[in-house]
Formats: structure tokens, C-alpha cells, sequence
């Protein structure tokens, strides 16, 4: 009992802060000392012992305040971060649908597979295939009219190119030109009925050289070496389709630089696909000089012997051309014989792609020239060219006024042609 009264008389001071907090002992201790219930000693140690139990409140009061503290910092922390995840999220979402359309836009940009299941293969090596694909329709004023004269369709070319690579050093050329087949109005063959072209080894071994072996052109006007896709007009003057356009079988040195070219060959001379009918070979050269740009000037020329009479024929003549913008130039004049048969001719062309149409080309060619009868010709010729995709694809129309000194005569011409080029 006396124990129980002196815990509540104690836990009383404790709960008003009178023995604790206060330096003067509490009037009801001091009574139950006096009357000898508790001694002095006894309210020392229960001091003693609330003291202790106080400190130890205080410091898990303490506790309890940091740890409330750290949970309010951390908690404060883990929204942040929350926030940030969200954040993150939303920004990771909005890139896989900037990727996603970055993929469907690579898709549509990507070229369209080819119509041919799998690549053309070769035996060995690298191979190319061209071609040339040219329709005409020819309306001819000739009186009289007859075969090659009466307005007509023509499969003009049908060149097919085949070129390859062994070694980077060496190539080689096939073309063939099915549309050259034998006229039936014309039981003889020549170089218009031909129809393997061209077929030749080139060995580049030697820098700004190439060396060509078999069958080729000649070297010889600016207009006949030139692609037959690449003409400003839909035929050849006189001098280009005559003395030039011409192939041979034989060898040949090309050499190609910045402001020089030049062709130098030796050939049967018997003309296309034919083997040599006497010792001698016929030389042919050709030389252009580009001093700047757009501007070429040169020189060709052939001599040698034909058949197995070994006749003297020979072929000299110079060129120019000059291209700046819109506006193109050029002119040719060549000279030959052929045994006592002596013939010149001379060409000169303007052409002008129009400005508000920059795929309209428009042409005039004036050109005089000795045909075999040594009837003296003077041609014009007007035309239009439209590039529908350069020299790929392209219409052409010509009209082509011709004068004869000799023999005047209605022949005048209108040529249209559709070309393709691959």
C-alpha cells in the first residue's frame, strides 16, 4: 500500500512537470517524509529513476521527430521522382511515335523492288545491258512513189547493248541492232543491213588511255562518233552519216584529259564486219582540243587502200562546237576521195532549249554536200526536240527542204521519231 501512494504521489509531479521540471520538492512529498511514510533517501532515488525515464522520453521524442522528418523528406522525394517517371514515360511515348513515323517515312522514300525476282547474273565479272529504241514516221514528198519513198512507219533502231567488266582494267562491248535486217526490196547487204554493231576488248591499264581491240567506229567527224540517242536533229547531216558513222575491225588508242582528246586506229579498211582483202590497213585519227568549257575544236582524218585493187580513199576535215546555257553551236567540214571519185560537204547547226519551256529544244541545220553523181545538195532543216526525260525518252519532228542545183526535185521531207534510251 505504502508503495502504491508513493507511485501515484510521483506520477502526479510527473504529469504537472512538479519534481522534473521543478527545483522545489512537491508540499505532499515533504508531508509523507515528515511523517515518516517515505524516507529522504527513498525521493532521491525515485528522482533518480524519473529522471532517467524522462530523458529516455525525450530522446525517443526526438527520434520519433527525425524519423516523421526523414518521412517527409523521402516522401516528398518519391513524388518527385513519381512526377519524373510520368514525365519520362510521356517523353519515351512521344518518341517511339516520332520513330515509328521516322520508319513509315524511310518505307515510303525506299525504292520499289524491281519487277524481276532476283539480279541479272553473270559467268563471271560485272554486266550492263543498254539499249536504243527509235520509231519514225516518214511523210516524203518524192514524186513517183516507191519503196523507202511513200509515207511510212519505220523501226529505225533497236540497238541492244551489253557491256561487262573482267578486271577493273578490262571490259568489253557487244551491240547488236536487230531492226538492220535485209530489206526484201533489196538483195544486197551493206553496212545499213548489218546487224552486229559493235564488239571490241578495251584494256585500261595505262592512266587517261584506253586501248580498244575489234570492231568499232571509226574516228572520224564529230557528228558520226556521236550516240545516235544524242543527235539534235533525227538524222545525221550528209558528212556524219557518209564519212562518218562508219565501223571497221581493227585497233585503236584513245586518250582522254581535261582540255585534249584524242582517237588514233589501224583498220582493214574493208568496212563493218568484213575480214581484210589486201595487206595494207587504213589509218584513222581524230584529235579535239577543249580549251574551256563548252568550247571543243578539232580535227579528223583517214587514208588508206580498198579492195583488191588497193583504190586510195581518204578523209580530212575539221570541227567546231560551242554550248553556253540554253544556246549550242556547231559546224563540220570534211573532204575525201575514193579513187577518182572526189566529194565535200560542210554543215553548220544552231539549236536553242526554250525559255518557257525549258524541255523544248528548238533546231536549225544548213548543210551543202557533193552526193556520188556529184550533184550538189543544199539542205535545211527545222526542227523541235521535247526531252521528256533528257535523252531517255524524247520526241523529235524535222522538216527537211531540199534544193538540188542539177536536178531540182519534189523530196522534201517531214520526219517524226519517238526515241527511248536505256
Amino acid at each position: 500500500m505504502r508503495w502504491r501512494i508513493i507511485l501515484f504521489v510521483f506520477a502526479s509531479s510527473i504529469i504537472f512537470g512538479n519534481i522534473v521540471k521543478a527545483k522545489e520538492r512537491d508540499p505532499l512529498v515533504r508531508l509523507l517524509i515528515k511523517k515518516g511514510v517515505i524516507t529522504e533517501e527513498e525521493v532521491r532515488e525515485m528522482e533518480t529513476e524519473i529522471l532517467k525515464e524522462d530523458s529516455k522520453t525525450q530522446i525517443y521524442g526526438s527520434q520519433i521527430k527525425v524519423e516523421e522528418n526523414l518521412g517527409e523528406i523521402h516522401g516528398q522525394r518519391l513524388a518527385n521522382e513519381i512526377k519524373d517517371d510520368n514525365e519520362d514515360r510521356e517523353e519515351i511515348k512521344s518518341l517511339k511515335y516520332e520513330v515509328r513515323n521516322l520508319y513509315h517515312e524511310i518505307d515510303r522514300l525506299k525504292p520499289k523492288k524491281s519487277l524481276l525476282p532476283e539480279p541479272v547474273k553473270t559467268g563471271f565479272g560485272e554486266l550492263k545491258i543498254g539499249g536504243l529504241l527509235q520509231l519514225w514516221y516518214t511523210h516524203d514528198e518524192t514524186t513517183g512513189k516507191g519503196a523507202g519513198k511513200a509515207d511510212t512507219f519505220r523501226l529505225r533502231r533497236s540497238e541492244i547493248m551489253f557491256r561487262g567488266k573482267i578486271l577493273p582494267e578490262v571490259a568489253w562491248t557487244v551491240m547488236i541492232d536487230p531492226s538492220k535486217e535485209l530489206d526484201s526490196s533489196n538483195s544486197s547487204i551493206d553496212q545499213e543491213t548489218r546487224i552486229l554493231q559493235d564488239f571490241h576488248v578495251d584494256l585500261n591499264y595505262i592512266p587517261h588511255h584506253s586501248l580498244n581491240v575489234g570492231q568499232f567506229k571509226l574516228p572520224v567527224t564529230e557528228e558520226g562518233l556521236r550516240s545516235s540517242a544524242k543527235l539534235d536533229t533525227i538524222e545525221r547531216s550528209f558528212i556524219g552519216r557518209t564519212f562518218g558513222d562508219q565501223r571497221d575491225i581493227g585497233i585503236q588508242l584513245r586518250g582522254i584529259w581535261k582540255y585534249a582528246d584524242y582517237w588514233l586506229g589501224i583498220f582493214n579498211g574493208e568496212g563493218q564486219n568484213q575480214l581484210d582483202v589486201n595487206d595494207y590497213k587504213d589509218i584513222s585519227g581524230r584529235i579535239v582540243l577543249k580549251p574551256f568549257k563548252g568550247f571543243e575544236i578539232g580535227m579528223s582524218g583517214l587514208t588508206g587502200k580498198k579492195g583488191t585493187e588497193m583504190s586510195d580513199r581518204s578523209r580530212l576535215g575539221g570541227e567546231l562546237r560551242y554550248e553556253y546555257n540554253d544556246l549550242s553551236f556547231k559546224g563540220e567540214y570534211m573532204k575525201s576521195k575514193d579513187s577518182k571519185l572526189k566529194r565535200e560537204g560542210w554543215y553548220t547547226q544552231v539549236g536553242y532549249f526554250m525559255p518557257f519551256l525549258p524541255k523544248l529544244q528548238g533546231v536549225f541545220k544548213y548543210e551543202e554536200f557533193e552526193d556520188a553523181s556529184n550533184n550538189e545538195e543544199k539542205d535545211i532543216t527545222v526542227g523541235l526536240n521535247y526531252f521528256i526525260k533528257r535523252d531517255h525518252a524524247k520526241l523529235q519532228i524535222n522538216y527537211i527542204h531540199r534544193n538540188e542545183t542539177k536536178r531540182e526535185r519534189d523530196n522534201d521531207q517531214v520526219l517524226t521519231a519517238l526515241q527511248i534510251a536505256f
